[in-house]
């Protein structure tokens, strides 16, 4: 299930709106503001001077309807923000009716401005991104006419939701300064809603609540919000900038209470009109016959789940769709199993029918890949979700099949959604949340063993590689894709040695295609220029890849940084002491330790062998901004260990 745009408003276009006075404000932009506005933004190419969103809720027909009103105000202030502003591009589905109030420039002329219209507004659909094969997104875009340095572009427009469920969503801050940041809901007083706030504490946040004429207005307002950008690591960034969701809870009549979303069972109750086809569809004939064929001489229920799991791997391709409430509710089996493709959805109903058709129990599950910081047990929302999975327990262990990925083993869980709260659906009026395992450090390894001689300036080596866990699942595309006479030049990829020269050749891989194994990877290699002498006196440095961790934090810097899994990587470079030479030294060992890494290099001279093993040990998920002096210390330590040479002298 893909996340729309209506979600959190956010995908293209920020959202923003309000205050018909700053309008009128708007109208004496002159030049001599703009000269204020860059003594007081120094170095920034754009500023908002407006950016807010009224929500307005009402009741119609017996129902609540959600209306949008979207306002920015963008102040140019050089050449760059003039290229990045002069046209924009407004995302909406089909849940979404779109409406353009405003929208026009104000260029500076004389003491005032000249306010030119915008005429160009064009609608289209929109372009499909690299994971979707096909969506129902309309774009709408607007060039802005007569863009100058200095000029202030309106923008204001509505949108209507069809569906009430949707939660809505609001940033505060953006990649710019903005200088006035609102988010204002109007309801009928018979409507309510739920408003979580996130990060709020950075900022100054002013809260209000009005009741007036049967209308109760909400409003959360800041001023002069800071800017943040997306530095390189950085998870999404509603995981660290001030923001709000929300969404109707319920709402009251003559008749009583209504719930809209207000607790998880309301949220349970609304997926499972999505899947009650899949849920009760009787399987078909070829379903059936493929799913006898894959279990009849298997004894062992998880043997059986294991082949259905495998087999949906193996030969359903994922093409993820997203149009208008297909992107919610899952495809009949009995027809992905003819097609022969379907997206997470599609997959996950395949698995649970296959599973039920020779007996055996498994629950359809909704999950959010980590990109979503939300939890349903603290946002019964359909934005802590973008996933479909199946879910089958058999009393020992809980098991989360995802067949989007291909090669991820029935024990295994992916990546992009470990640590996540899941939604099971038991039954019609029956859920569970789990939260999926991280699994430690141990399961995904690099073991890299390395034996080396010199030849002159030369080395040349021959080495193995154990590659576990999701360093696995990353590299075994690259070589069970690539034709037998391609795989030195794919091997290049992942093994680099000591400079630009390594040359790699030999490569052999094992147990390529079983998920349960490390991938084996033999090799040999050569690099030039690598050993340094003087006089009588050689220098090598055994630490041939230096790029094994990422650099410096900086201080300033106000976003986490996010791993996409936990580690261990171990490599050991065996030296063959050349015979007119002896070890004149070898560096000190070095070890680090902390919560968030574990670092260690250890040398030792072994009959005409100096052996070097560096070990690292990555321990958590994301490094917050408290913990950059602890990443610091050990990046400096490690980089200064690993710059280390052995030197050899001639007898």
């Amino acid at each position: 299930m893909m996340v729309k745009s209506f979600q959190l408003n956010a995908k293209k276009t920020l959202t923003i709106c309000f205050a018909i006075f700053l309008s009128f404000f708007s109208v004496s932009q002159t030049t001599a503001e703009l000269e204020s506005y860059k003594a007081k933004y120094p170095g920034q190419h754009v500023i908002m001077k407006t950016h807010s969103n009224k929500v307005m809720l009402t009741m119609v027909k017996g129902q609540p309807q959600v209306v949008h009103n979207y306002r920015m105000e963008f102040l140019i202030l050089d050449q760059n923000g003039l290229l990045s502003l002069t046209e924009e591009l407004i995302e909406h589905s089909s849940f979404e009716q779109l409406t353009i109030n405003e929208a026009y420039v104000l260029v500076p002329k004389g003491d005032g401005s000249e306010k030119v219209k915008v005429t160009q507004i064009t609608t289209q659909d929109a372009e499909t991104e690299g994971s979707i094969f096909h969506d129902d997104n309309k774009e709408t875009r607007l060039i802005f006419p007569k863009m100058t340095i200095g000029a202030l572009r309106v923008l204001d427009y509505s949108v209507v939701v069809s569906e009430n469920k949707f939660p809505f969503g609001f940033n505060f801050c953006s990649y710019y300064p903005i200088e006035n940041s609102t988010f204002e809901v109007i309801s009928d007083t018979s409507i309510h809603t739920i408003i979580n706030l996130y990060n709020t504490d950075k900022i100054k946040l002013e809260t209000t609540v009005t009741i007036l004429k049967n209308k109760r207005t909400s409003t959360w307002s800041t001023k002069n919000t800071p800017t943040y950008k997306m530095d390189f690591g950085s998870p999404n960034r509603n995981y660290f900038i001030p923001h709000l969701m929300g969404q109707i809870s319920y709402f009251n009549t003559k008749a009583g209470k209504t719930n809209v979303l207000e607790t998880l069972d309301d949220l349970h109750d609304w997926y499972f009109t999505n899947i009650t086809e899949v849920y009760n569809e009787v399987p078909n004939a070829e379903l059936k016959t493929i799913a006898d064929s894959l279990t009849k001489n298997l004894s062992n229920e998880l043997d059986k789940v294991e082949a259905v799991y495998y087999w949906v791997q193996d030969n359903i391709k994922y093409i993820a769709f997203e149009e208008g409430i297909n992107g919610f509710v899952p495809r009949q089996p009995s027809a992905i199993i003819k097609k022969r493709y379907g997206d997470c959805k599609d997959m996950a109903s395949l698995i649970y029918a296959m599973l039920k058709s020779v007996g055996i129990t498994s629950y359809l599950s909704w999950i959010g890949s980590r990109d979503l910081p939300y939890k349903y047990s603290e946002f019964p929302s359909s934005v802590a979700d973008n996933h479909m999975i199946t879910v089958y327990k058999n009393g020992v262990k809980t098991y989360f099949l995802d067949a989007t990925n291909s090669f991820l083993s029935i024990h295994d869980v992916a990546s992009f959604t470990i640590g996540k709260e899941i939604l099971l659906n038991i039954d019609e009026h029956t859920h569970e949340i789990h939260e999926l395992p991280i699994p430690p450090s141990s399961y995904t390894t690099m073991r890299d063993t390395s034996y080396i001689s010199i030849d002159g300036k030369k080395i040349k080596g021959n080495g193995v590689t154990e590659i576990g866990g999701y360093y696995n699942q990353l590299i075994h595309p690259l070589f069970h894709e690539v034709q037998a006479d391609k795989i030195d030049e794919a091997a290049k990829s992942i093994i680099t040695k000591g400079n630009n020269s390594c040359k790699v050749s030999n490569v052999k891989v094992k147990d390529i295609d079983d998920r349960d194994k490390p991938m084996i990877v033999s090799y040999d290699y050569t690099v030039d220029n690598y050993v340094t002498s003087l006089e009588n006196e050689t220098y090598i440095n055994t630490v041939l890849d230096k790029e094994i961790t990422y650099g410096e934090l900086k201080k300033d810097r106000i976003s986490p940084f996010q791993f996409e899994f936990k580690s261990f990587d171990s490599y050991t470079t065996i030296l063959t002491i050349p015979s007119d030479y002896t070890v004149k030294s070898i560096p000190k060992n070095v070890e680090y330790e902390s919560d968030i890494v574990n670092f260690s290099i250890a040398y030792k001279t072994v009959n005409n062998e100096v052996i070097m093993t560096l070990t690292m040990e990555v321990k958590t998920l994301l490094i917050y901004p408290e913990q950059f002096e602890t990443w610091n210390k050990f990046y400096s330590i490690s980089k200064k260990a690993m710059s280390e040479s052995i030197v050899l002298i001639k007898k």
